[in-house]
């Protein structure tokens, strides 16, 4: 819906952002074939869950280790970004 519509720019700005010098074109289309795997394997994960645990226990299920999978891939892959200037210029107002 619009939540992707609006996010989409935003996630591919950052992933080139983030891209090694030359790799900006290859990190271009790991948001994409990301999202394409979401939509093939999380039907099939959910009728699977819902079918051995019931609908309540599928959602908690899946919600608490989409959760922990988001935070290991975060915590493995990203890296600080904007943080060229840190040492401090010395750019306050003088008193």
């Amino acid at each position: 819906g619009m939540g992707a519509a609006a996010a989409g720019p935003a996630v591919n700005a950052l992933a080139q952002e983030a891209a090694p010098k030359g790799g900006e074109g290859e990190a271009l289309t790991l948001p994409k074939t990301a999202g394409d795997l979401v939509f093939l394997i999380g039907p099939v994960l959910l009728g699977a869950t819902d079918d051995g645990l019931g609908a309540a226990g599928a959602s908690l299920g899946l919600v608490s280790g989409a959760a922990a999978v988001a935070a290991l891939g975060a915590l493995a892959f990203l890296r600080p970004v904007g943080k060229e200037d840190a040492g401090g210029s010395g750019g306050g107002a003088a008193a």
